[in-house]
């Protein structure tokens, strides 16, 4: 018999619900079975911890003749209390209390554990730690991500080390009537340890006293599983000895500090390791007959070990399926989750509800809103924007996530959803939250990053021209940049939000936001970020395009232009570049017009046709002078001068750099990037008037500006043209060093020079 009381559930299906697994949990427990197998009567009862502390302590039933079993069936763990009604307990199913053996309630390892070799290691620290008292290791992590499993693993291989008895505690952080009691749990493990039920004291104070004096000396292990807090632990450490105490919850438990824990913060599996578990829970022939698929399939469980078993076990149940027709029921992140379970058993849904409905409202709506993010990691201001509130309001709301392991951070005021997770707050988000305000939510989310790109954009180029945008009102602050170098490094880290956020908004027809979210990231391009700013250009004009915003086309199909300009492919440079003049007259803008010639200038420059450079760019010179703009009037006489030392004009050259050199100095902002650049061609002058010694001084002031401003792909010229002076010095291993570092910059980068410093080197 059993005896649990709970809500149930009816649907088409039959019945469901928590407690009815309960029931059925403790209905197979192996402990049950046992007594009434070697009792002589007739019955067996089994009560459920609730039901023992609320119906059977209260009753006229000898609360004295139940005894505590731990029950652990399936993935349910769980105290039960045992009681035969017409027959004492056997003898074989004596338990410590009565025959002084030391408790052994470790379930078994997983069979198939696979990986975490530097988390095993953190944990094997505890045994040469416990000198001074008992070890406390807290293993935390999302639902689902394997801490029970881990801790098992390793007290199962460790057990020899405690002679004195393990213990299995399961707290029942989310359980639906509350966690499990400091005072039911001090009971069972009092019991355990032999203690008569009559001296076990009410008090929780009193029963925690007596069990540090009962454990005291000894060496025995206890796994709290699943603890709701730090509150619900402290009362059942052990007392001094060297004992050893494992931990495992879904918060982050920091309260444990002071009770000396260390953390051991689990993380999702990485490919590699997965596909191994994969392969162990299916079978290797089965994994390796589809090598691409499993890659697939490992990569949609995102490294979740629950969602990688769910996936196993439908396999496994249908010896027919290919992987690929797994994979095709998981493509759609609408139904993954409802498709990674297995009916009224696993379910990655149900567990992350479970962690979901412990917040509080006020975090709930932070998580669901955050679901809305594009990208896979975001800054603290993308909370408060999507809050509508300060930075400090929503931190306090994020803290509570990274607390449940619903967030990880993953720098200081930067987080990320695990994969998995963000598609659970996403359907939250689209289920709860009024479609009005999660339409505004997500707007608010995209134009912060558009406020800080453009902040970050005026402070890179303050002259350059920019298209209105109308923002929506929100009180979260923009990024804010000490200095340009910051805002490129800001500009750096977000740019694969960049592009979600550009995807996001043309996917929503937000078209006017998308285009100037890609105008705004221009300045990477120093960084010479080629494939994400094609990205974000051609992204860029699409959007323009269907904002009807000629101006906005004209400007992305230049920059595509230049772009494909600097990464060698010179023809397609050349029609993006006459289709972007093309554009340029058609809306009578002469600075954009001048703006695409001087580009085609430097085309023809890099296409080695130096003199048709050196013509485009003269004939370019005057109307920058029309346009009265000191940065643009210093660059073209940059470019003039570069154009010039190509075709071996080298007064010329000179006369043009000093030039530009003056020019820069009345803009009203420093030109970092463009006066290193000056450097460089100064220093090349030099060398080319065989004055080494001028030219290396020049060029390591262009080398010392560029790393300063992270211009990685000026730093690679330097190192070239720092070989080419080397050479004329005849030192031709500082050649080679230079060369080799320059190589590895471009090779890096994916950017053109890679061939012609491949050739200097074997000189």
């Amino acid at each position: 018999m059993v005896l649990h009381a709970g809500e149930v559930n009816h649907d088409e299906h039959g019945i469901a619900g928590t407690s009815v697994i309960v029931a059925c949990r403790l209905l197979e427990a192996r402990e049950l079975r046992n007594s009434l197998a070697g009792s002589p009567g007739s019955l067996a009862v089994i009560v459920s911890s609730w039901f023992f502390d609320e119906v059977v302590r209260h009753s006229a039933v000898d609360a004295a003749s139940y005894r505590p079993v731990h029950v652990t069936v399936k993935e349910t763990t769980a105290i039960g209390w045992l009681h035969l009604p017409d027959a004492p307990y056997p003898a074989d199913a004596g338990t410590a209390a009565r025959t002084g053996d030391p408790p052994q309630q470790l379930p078994t390892g997983p069979t198939h554990f696979t990986g975490r070799t530097a988390e095993l290691t953190d944990l094997s620290t505890a045994l040469a730690s416990r000198s001074a008292g008992p070890a406390l290791r807290v293993i935390t992590g999302i639902g689902g991500v394997g801490k029970t499993a881990l801790a098992l693993h390793w007290l199962n291989e460790n057990r020899r080390h405690f002679p004195d008895g393990a213990f299995h505690l399961d707290l029942q952080a989310f359980a639906p009537s509350g966690p499990l009691r400091p005072e039911e749990a001090l009971d069972h493990m009092l019991r355990s340890l032999g203690v008569d039920p009559e001296r076990i004291p009410a008090k929780r104070s009193e029963m925690a006293a007596m069990f540090r004096s009962a454990t005291a000396g000894k060496s025995l292990v206890l796994l709290l599983d699943d603890a709701a807090s730090a509150d619900q632990v402290r009362p059942l450490l052990p007392g001094a000895g060297r004992s050893v105490v494992v931990v495992t919850s879904r918060n982050r438990l920091t309260g444990l500090v002071a009770e000396g824990a260390a953390f051991v913060p689990l993380a999702a599996l990485d490919r590699a390791v997965a596909l191994r578990l994969l392969a162990a829970l299916v079978s290797g022939e089965r994994v390796q007959a589809e090598s691409d698929r499993a890659h697939e399939l490992a990569d949609l469980c995102a490294g979740l070990p629950l969602a990688i078993c769910i996936g196993a076990a439908q396999l496994a149940l249908r010896p027919h399926w290919l992987l690929e027709h797994l994979i095709s029921r998981l493509t759609d992140i609408r139904t993954r989750l409802d498709r990674l379970s297995v009916r009224n058993d696993l379910s990655v849904q149900v567990v992350l509800d479970m962690s979901y409905q412990a917040l509080s409202p006020e975090a709930a709506r932070a998580y669901r809103r955050l679901g809305l993010h594009p990208g896979d990691e975001f800054p603290l201001g993308v909370a408060a924007a999507a809050l509508d509130t300060t930075v400090d309001a929503a931190n306090d709301l994020v803290e509570e996530l990274v607390d449940g392991s619903l967030l990880d951070e993953v720098g200081q005021d930067r987080f990320r959803f695990h994969d998995l997770v963000r598609l659970h707050a996403l359907g939250l988000a689209e289920n709860e939250e009024p479609a009005r305000e999660r339409q505004a939510a997500g707007t608010r989310v995209l134009e912060w990053f558009l406020r800080s790109a453009t902040a970050a954009d005026r402070l890179l180029r303050p002259d350059r021209r920019r298209a209105h945008y109308q923002f929506m009102d929100c009180r979260a602050e923009a990024s804010v940049f000490a200095d340009p170098q910051a805002a490129l490094a800001w500009l750096e880290t977000e740019q694969g939000n960049l592009l979600a956020v550009a995807r996001r908004a043309i996917d929503n027809e937000s078209f006017d936001l998308a285009w100037h979210v890609c105008d705004a990231a221009w300045p990477l391009r120093y960084r010479t970020h080629y494939v994400n700013m094609v990205r974000l250009c051609e992204l860029g004009r699409t959007a323009a395009t269907n904002a009807g915003d000629e101006f906005g086309v004209a400007r992305m199909t230049f920059r595509l232009g230049l772009l494909r300009s600097d990464a060698g492919e010179h023809a397609a440079a050349r029609e993006h570049l006459l289709a972007a003049l093309a554009m340029r007259e058609a809306l009578h803008d002469s600075r954009g017009a001048a703006n695409v010639r001087e580009g085609l200038g430097l085309l023809a420059l890099e296409a080695g046709l130096s003199g048709e450079a050196v013509d485009l760019l003269t004939h370019v010179l005057p109307d920058n002078h029309a346009n009265g703009n000191p940065r643009r009037i210093g660059r073209v006489l940059l470019n003039l001068g570069r154009a010039l030392l190509a075709v071996g004009d080298l007064d010329g050259a000179v006369t043009r750099l000093d030039q530009a050199r003056r020019w820069f100095a009345e803009a009203p902002d420093e030109d970092q990037y463009n006066n290193a650049r000056l450097e460089l061609l100064v220093g090349r002058a030099h060398r080319m008037r065989h004055r080494p010694d001028l030219a290396a001084t020049s060029v390591h002031l262009s080398l010392r500006q560029m790393r300063r401003i992270g211009g990685v792909f000026g730093e690679a010229e330097a190192h070239e043209e720092l070989g080419r002076i080397a050479n004329l010095l005849g030192d031709t291993t500082r050649a080679r060093a230079e060369y080799h570092q320059a190589a590895l910059v471009y090779e890096k980068l994916g950017a053109s020079g890679l061939d012609r410093v491949g050739n200097h080197s074997e000189e």
